[in-house]
């Protein structure tokens, strides 16, 4: 089942996600960029969510909790822990110390989680690739290192004292370059030959009239199926609100072209595998999936990225690019794995304040016990796993509420059971 999580990627991938489970990741990490996207929101008791931070300043900072993660990691010893101590030593206790510390939990998470047939797409920016990179090869090992892709993003940059700055990077590494899954032959892959190498090389011509060139081993390239394209992309413009890509655009600041994860997931995965993105953002990964055949799934801790996504999810066309016909839907789970335990402000309730925080969770008609999304009744049922609670809404309830509403227990249960007990307990991972 497709599946779309709301919470802090780190606690996801450790509680829901299995051992070797997917065949394609994708990430895009908030990482010293700076720039403000999101609006903040903020628990019960007033304090803000640090995963929720991370969405709206779209990096981290060198904070307690950056350095409680600090510590942890580094209490644990081995190459990661070493790691970041030489890290520590260059770069003290600032805001790309963070952006590693926070990252490394998460990258041997996705490590865990690839199949061994399964790739990792790394974006970011030259600001800090150069770092991420030693944490990736201390990770996955530097024999499955595959490209560093030069995506040149936009044709011009203006900037002062230093040359324009219009590229990101992408590091594809696998889990095993021995059993990898790479489509060289598909069609996002290959280009055309250049007019002199034509005319150079592409001299013989089979019995039906294809041009083809031919190699001392006697093996046939073909012109007319172009080559495999390398590793600097030029051919792939950014999101903007003035490009060709416009029907796909959402209004998410961070938004990644369809076109480009189109290629990266025609390239590393086959029909009917899970691709996942634990920065999801505006849903690109999810979107193209699905038009590609793959099973998806997105995490993300922005509420903006959660409702964007959905909206995305419910209004694909079927061709890259948003275009063409409308996309028959799939059915999706919302999972809502919470930013309240984070916080710990559930535990610091009395039972006057416990009782009264569940009650909107509780206060609309009863729905299908199964929690989907059932796009074609626009009706939307979501599995919320907030200190162990199912709860779900209706798509009118969800639209007037901004998602936090809830339906009857499955079972049985009455309110008083679930205020007594959890009737959901995360202690594995779910299926």
């Amino acid at each position: 089942m497709n599946t779309l999580y709301y919470g802090d990627n780190l606690d996801v991938l450790q509680r829901y996600i299995r051992d070797e489970s997917v065949d394609l990741i994708y990430l895009d990490p908030p990482f010293n960029s700076n720039a403000n996207y999101n609006v903040l929101f903020t628990q019960k008791d007033g304090k803000q969510s640090s995963a929720q931070i991370q969405a709206f300043e779209d990096t981290w900072q060198w904070d307690q909790n950056a350095i409680q993660t600090y510590t942890r990691e580094v209490e644990k010893g081995g190459p990661i822990a070493d790691a970041l101590r030489a890290f520590n030593l260059i770069l003290g206790d600032s805001n790309m110390m963070a952006d590693l510390t926070m990252m490394a939990p998460r990258l041997k998470e996705l490590h865990r989680v690839l199949k061994p047939t399964g790739s990792l797409y790394l974006h970011c920016d030259p600001t800090g690739s150069h770092y991420l990179k030693v944490v990736m090869d201390t990770i996955f090992r530097p024999v499955n290192f595959r490209n560093e892709i030069i995506w040149k993003r936009t044709t011009a940059h203006s900037s002062a004292k230093r040359y324009g700055p219009i590229h990101d990077t992408i590091f594809f590494y696998t889990n095993d370059i021995e059993s990898l899954t790479f489509n060289p032959k598909e069609k996002s892959l290959r280009e055309e030959y250049s007019e002199l190498a034509v005319k150079m090389h592409f001299i013989h011509t089979d019995r039906q009239g294809r041009r083809y060139r031919l190699y001392p081993s006697g093996k046939r390239f073909y012109l007319d199926e172009g080559k495999l394209i390398d590793d600097v992309w030029t051919d792939i413009k950014t999101q903007s609100a003035t490009s060709p890509i416009m029907p796909e655009y959402t209004g998410f600041p961070t938004q990644k072209s369809e076109r480009l994860l189109d290629r990266i997931i025609s390239a590393s995965s086959n029909d009917g595998d899970i691709v996942l993105d634990c920065f999801a953002g505006s849903g690109t990964t999810g979107a193209v999936a699905e038009k590609l055949g793959r099973k998806w799934i997105m995490i993300d801790s922005s509420k903006l990225a959660i409702y964007t996504m959905q909206k995305r999810m419910l209004n694909l066309k079927a061709e890259i690019g948003n275009k063409g016909k409308a996309l028959k839907p799939k059915p999706f789970v919302l999972y809502n794995a919470g930013l309240y335990l984070e916080s710990g402000f559930i535990e610091k309730m009395d039972e006057t304040d416990y009782r009264k925080f569940p009650k909107p969770f509780c206060d609309h008609d009863e729905l299908k016990d199964r929690a989907v999304i059932t796009r074609r009744a626009k009706k939307i049922d979501f599995e919320c796993i907030a200190r162990g609670y199912i709860i779900g809404t209706g798509w009118n309830d969800y639209q007037k509420t901004g998602g936090i509403c809830g339906k009857t227990l499955p079972n049985g249960l009455k309110l008083a059971d679930r205020l007594e007990r959890p009737i959901f307990t995360p202690s594995k991972k779910a299926d």
